[in-house]
């Protein structure tokens, strides 16, 4: 509520001032991406709206912080708990390691669409991953920081970033998506961080009637993706000025509400 960014400014390509990293400011950056918008309730039973948008709003979209450490949050890779609005710190690395902002780590677990829709649980994921990238990209935006896709690392760099190649038989297989470097004018790194070598926690089972699609795993296989030799250059120009006025002025967290309850 505090911030003074309006969603027509942004959409005008009016960035405002960077914010500092820390850790209030990068819990704002999740609650206007990946965090909870508004409960609905329909008699008894009451559900939760989230800030990014989700087919059958099941939400197999899992959000993590690689972070060389703010004000009030040390190093490490995190996962970011929506319904608690927590970070819980999973990876951490023997020495330090510098970042020059911080890395959006985004995986699926898509058996959360599959109990439901089946094989078309893989493409459903890919476009959930699709409106988590807009919306981290526009939390950042309201926050006066860049977002860029990282397209050079490979599925298996960045399932080794985030703790997914662990094997968790006790829980669904989360698949890598992708990585979003967020930072004020800084490039992305030349290389990932190194994996951590001290994990914590353990994952949860969701569902005691899990199903392995064949299918599914056979998609995974075939669209795997590569290291690519070198990151692409950024083609991503600044959005036009001349783009048309919103039908209301809407402060940037009212904006994010509206989208995500459509």
């Amino acid at each position: 509520d505090d911030l003074e960014t309006r969603y027509k400014a942004l959409r005008r390509g009016r960035m405002p001032a960077p914010s500092a990293f820390n850790v209030d400011s990068i819990a704002t950056l999740f609650e206007l991406s990946l965090g909870i918008s508004a409960w609905k309730a329909y008699g008894e039973p009451t559900w939760a709206l989230r800030c990014n948008p989700s087919s059958g709003n099941l939400h197999p979209t899992e959000g993590y912080l690689v972070t060389g450490g703010v004000p009030g949050l040390a190093a490490g890779v995190y996962h970011y708990l929506s319904c608690d609005h927590i970070l819980e710190r999973r990876g951490e690395w023997e020495g330090s390691v510098e970042l020059r902002g911080f890395l959006i780590g985004l995986a699926s677990i898509v058996w959360r669409e599959a109990w439901k829709y089946g094989m078309r649980a893989f493409r459903y994921c890919q476009h959930d991953c699709g409106h988590a990238i807009a919306a981290v990209s526009y939390a950042a935006a309201a926050l006066g920081w860049r977002s860029r896709l990282l397209a050079a690392p490979s599925d298996a760099e960045i399932a080794a970033l985030l703790g997914l190649h662990r094997d968790l038989a006790s829980a669904e297989t989360e698949a890598p998506d992708c990585l979003l470097w967020i930072s004020t004018i800084e490039p992305p790194p030349a290389e990932l961080p190194p994996a951590p070598l001290r994990w914590h926690g353990k994952a949860n089972r969701l569902s005691s009637d899990h199903v392995e699609w064949a299918d599914i795993e056979q998609a995974h296989r075939l669209t795997g993706k590569p290291r690519l030799d070198r990151e692409p250059a950024n083609r991503m120009g600044a959005i036009h000025e001349t783009a048309g006025e919103p039908a209301r002025d809407l402060s940037i967290l009212d904006a994010g509400r509206r989208i995500a309850a459509r």
